[in-house]
């Protein structure tokens, strides 16, 4: 389907009057008759311009010169616009119901394929015209659609560009009427010779659009037939859209005066069109349009195929990025994963060894554990020693009549027990039991004195056990020792053995 909506005609295009859209790249192509023009654009900027100096007439013709413009305006595009004045192109003024979009469309399509004048399936695309008899009309552009798709195979084939916009010749017309020296209000018609034909464009200063059509005729070459076309044409604007038109501009490029016969068989003013006729100027001023006044004979699918293959070449770009990137990062993983399994099976030797280096520490930490509750059970159930000084002042207070043989000392709860188990010196004393008596009350008064404190609870002087019946043996020990002293008078003190026990805090 078509583009029927005129403001689908250049994309983008958000521009006044007078400028080409700074970010438009395209070779725009104007085929007005038979006479071919070429105009590259490159991001706003006109880059060259090319006429082919050979008549163009079919679509192979127009695909040699398509490249041929290529080549000359050294373009470096994707797309190509055309401007279209051919005599298979109509314009059509009908009416228009009063709906919008699809509805609207759908409409306009079967009037196009009911009212156009050729065989086949035609290309429509149309324009909103004013009205002041209250009705809704259109002004209906009609061509064949297949040479249409010739033209478009033909700048595929020749120069790999994709026609985007095929815009007929009378809206260049309308554009042009924006600039003429006239009221803003004023209704205008515009004549341009297109060969043996001159197409005829009526609208307002403003812009409103009445209405476009080809007649077929010119002032050049049959001036009374170019005169009865264009008298009729004024008679329609006037009776049945309500337009007086105020002025007629005849657009040639100032190629010679007026015949005085056409200032004469008007009743409105005829005068040339201040506008210059310029190569390339119907291929510049068709990008120049303002929003909406430029209609496209070519379908939305076609128009948004370079977009579509820019974005079918980036999705492509970015898809071979993404499958290099996810290679490398797969290779990289491979990498890493096996670097991984190695410190793995490195992490899992030096756990080996750890597991039996903790198991040797644990049977270590067992015995410690056992020996230090052996220890600490043997020190909570070992007595406080008794100090060092206690024997230093149980020597002290030992008179020296008494020898000690042995000294016995136990904890009960908080207090000593003490035992001192010892003899008599030798001594010459004829009473020996006597001085024994005498020397353990001596110690024991000592020892109950400060610092010891020693409560007595036995003292016995009589013989030990061991030491109350000598025998022979021990006797005649003993005086055989005396035999060998100078003083023989000492006595043998064998038995006088004294027992001491007391408790001391």
């Amino acid at each position: 389907m078509n583009t029927h909506s005129i403001y689908r005609v250049l994309p983008g295009r958000k521009t006044a009057a007078g400028s080409i859209p700074a970010n438009l790249t395209t070779l725009s192509v104007s085929l007005i008759g038979d006479r071919f023009e070429a105009v590259a654009v490159g991001r706003g900027a006109i880059t060259g311009t090319w006429v082919c100096p050979t008549p163009v007439t079919g679509a192979s013709e127009f695909g040699a010169a398509i490249k041929q413009a290529v080549q000359e305006t050294a373009f470096r595009g994707t797309t190509a616009q055309l401007v279209l004045a051919h005599p298979r192109l109509v314009s059509v003024l009908t009416s228009a119901p009063p709906v919008r979009g699809s509805s609207l469309d759908k409409v306009i399509e079967r009037q196009a394929q009911r009212e156009k004048p050729f065989d086949g399936e035609a290309a429509w695309c149309h324009q909103p015209t004013l009205s002041v008899k209250g009705s809704g009309t259109i002004l209906l552009h009609l061509f064949p659609r297949a040479l249409l798709d010739q033209f478009s195979r033909a700048c595929e084939k020749a120069a790999n560009l994709t026609l985007v916009a095929a815009t007929p010749a009378t809206a260049v017309l309308h554009g042009q009427i924006l600039h003429l020296p006239v009221n803003t209000n004023a209704a205008i018609l515009v004549a341009t010779p297109v060969g043996d034909t001159t197409l005829l464009v009526v609208a307002q200063r403003d812009g409103q659009l009445f209405l476009a059509r080809t007649i077929p005729a010119s002032w050049e070459g049959n001036a009374a037939h170019f005169i009865t076309d264009l008298n009729r044409t004024l008679l329609f604007a006037g009776e049945q859209l309500g337009a007086q038109v105020e002025a007629v501009f005849l657009f040639d490029g100032g190629k010679g005066d007026l015949a005085p016969e056409l200032q004469e068989s008007f009743q409105v003013a005829v005068r040339r069109s201040p506008v210059e006729l310029v190569p390339g100027y119907w291929a510049t001023e068709a990008l120049k349009l303002p929003s909406g006044m430029g209609p496209n004979l070519i379908g939305v699918e076609q128009q948004k195929a370079p977009q579509r293959r820019a974005m079918t070449r980036i999705t492509a770009l970015a898809t071979a990025a993404v499958m290099i990137g996810a290679a490398l990062v797969w290779g990289w993983s491979q990498l890493y994963i096996g670097r991984l399994r190695e410190d793995i099976q490195k992490l899992k030797t030096e756990k080996a060894r750890v597991e039996a280096h903790f198991q040797s520490l644990q049977s270590v930490y067992a015995d410690l554990i056992s020996m230090r509750a052996m220890c600490a059970k043997v020190t909570e159930d070992r007595p406080a020693p008794m100090p060092a000084w206690v024997l230093g002042l149980l020597s002290e207070s030992l008179p020296n009549e008494l020898l000690l043989k042995q000294v016995s000392v136990t904890a009960q709860g908080e207090l000593w027990s003490t035992r001192l188990h010892g003899v008599l010196q030798p001594t010459t004393n004829s009473a020996p039991e006597l001085l024994l008596s005498s020397a353990v009350s001596t110690l024991t008064n000592r020892l109950g004195q400060a610092p010891l404190f020693m409560l007595p609870t036995r003292s016995d002087t009589k013989s030990s056990p061991a030491t109350d019946a000598p025998g022979l043996a021990q006797i005649v020990g003993a005086w055989a020792g005396r035999l060998g002293q100078a003083n023989t008078n000492l006595l043998a003190n064998v038995a006088q053995g004294f027992i001491v026990e007391g408790v001391i805090e």
